[in-house]
């Protein structure tokens, strides 16, 4: 197989910032290694740090198009006018807090314009979004290329405009797709109720080396966030948005100071965690975390968070990096029963511990059953085993299957 992509040429395409994309960069590397060359095309969407416009991960060269941060006249124009060039270069500028749907839709634009003003000559698009379906569709037809839909947002099924535009978007090109993959049984069974085929699953699922911290590290990072003082230790790294119910779990941890809870990420609720974090001394928010950082948290956390709301409609579809993040590293989660595909597989396979609602009272019930290291270590046992089937290898088999098929 190593062979089989020799001279392949990929174009990757995600409307957002690759560096903060694991599912991107995993499959990439994947295809860099079975003997593609790889780029991605990616945008600053969400970025509160400036960036890199051009750069190489692991071999891979991503290109992060400008958006706009305002919208003045002198800002549109600055940006119509570096698109006429389409010279990518510099540093991304940071995005201002907050959202606008005027500025939405004309960075949507502006992305889908510089897909199609800059990207090269190559043999297979690879789409993971909704948002860049008309570019990767028209570049496809135009390059006589391969055109592969990654469905890993459910985006589609989004509540108001975006999720009304999106379900469009997704009709109209996802039967046009040469192949389509995606995260999950359930977001399957509707791409193939469109018409799309042939559809792969390949979950968010993660590298076992990737997690293989060293103690020593594990150890620094205990320290330093003082970890032995507490009875149980809950990290939550992720969106700080409403429907992650970040709401009851701060509530759970004011009641219950021997409870050490971590926060990582940035979104909407991020003033309400800071908030709460400067009263209480067992809730600490650590900023925004990089991949690379992500695995000594997990490590160091004896449970991880990862409830979602009941009535977000693209919940019902979950199938989160949490939940393989707490497989291979053998974390029990706690997350909601009824809720998305970590619902039912922590149900069928025992792999953590469900909360009937996301109340602050039922969070402390669990904060209290997971301080029995015996549970804890029963859930273990339970995500080992569902480690030999849920790792990157086993999707990296099916993605490269896929390609050879393809091409």
């Amino acid at each position: 197989m190593a062979d089989s992509g020799k001279s392949r040429r990929v174009l990757m395409l995600v409307y957002g910032a690759v560096r903060d994309d694991a599912r991107v960069l995993n499959e990439a590397r994947s295809l860099r290694d079975a003997g593609y060359t790889v780029q991605i095309i990616g945008a600053p969407r969400d970025s509160q740090y400036a960036m890199p416009s051009r750069e190489s991960i692991d071999g891979i060269n991503v290109w992060l198009t400008p958006l706009v941060t305002g919208l003045g006249l002198a800002d549109l124009g600055r940006a119509f006018i570096a698109l006429l060039r389409g010279r990518i270069s510099g540093q991304t500028a940071p995005m201002p807090p907050g959202r606008n749907s005027i500025r939405t839709l004309i960075n949507l634009l502006l992305f889908n314009l510089w897909v199609l003003r800059v990207a090269p000559q190559v043999h297979v698009i690879h789409c993971h979004d909704t948002w860049p379906l008309p570019a990767a569709w028209f570049i496809a037809r135009r390059q006589h290329a391969r055109f592969v839909y990654d469905d890993h947002e459910a985006t589609q099924h989004a509540a108001g405009i975006g999720g009304r535009v999106g379900a469009w978007l997704e009709r109209v090109f996802a039967p046009r797709a040469d192949a389509v993959i995606t995260i999950g049984e359930l977001l399957k069974q509707d791409l193939v109720a469109l018409g799309a085929g042939p559809v792969t699953v390949i979950g968010n699922w993660k590298r076992k080396e990737a997690y293989a911290v060293d103690e020593r590290t594990i150890a620094c990072l205990s320290e330093e966030l003082g970890t032995d003082a507490y009875t149980l230790v809950v990290s939550y790294v992720g969106l700080l948005f409403e429907h992650r119910e970040l709401k009851p779990l701060i509530e759970a941890a004011k009641a219950m100071p021997d409870v050490l809870v971590l926060i990582a990420g940035r979104g909407d609720l991020q003033p309400q965690v800071e908030d709460a974090a400067r009263q209480y001394a067992n809730i600490r928010y650590v900023g925004w975390l990089a991949q690379t950082d992500v695995p000594a948290y997990t490590r160091i956390s004896d449970v991880i968070y990862c409830c979602l709301s009941k009535t977000a409609p693209t919940m019902r579809y979950a199938s989160p990096n949490k939940l393989f993040e707490a497989i291979i590293t053998a974390t029990p989660i706690i997350a909601t029963r009824g809720v998305g595909e970590i619902g039912q597989m922590i149900e069928r396979d025992g792999i953590g511990y469900l909360v009937d609602d996301n109340t602050s009272q039922a969070l402390m019930q669990a904060f209290d059953d997971l301080q029995d290291a015996d549970l804890r270590n029963e859930i273990a046992q339970q995500l080992t085993i569902a480690s030999e089937e849920y790792n990157w290898e086993m999707a990296e088999a099916r993605l490269t299957k896929l390609y050879a098929s393809l091409l």
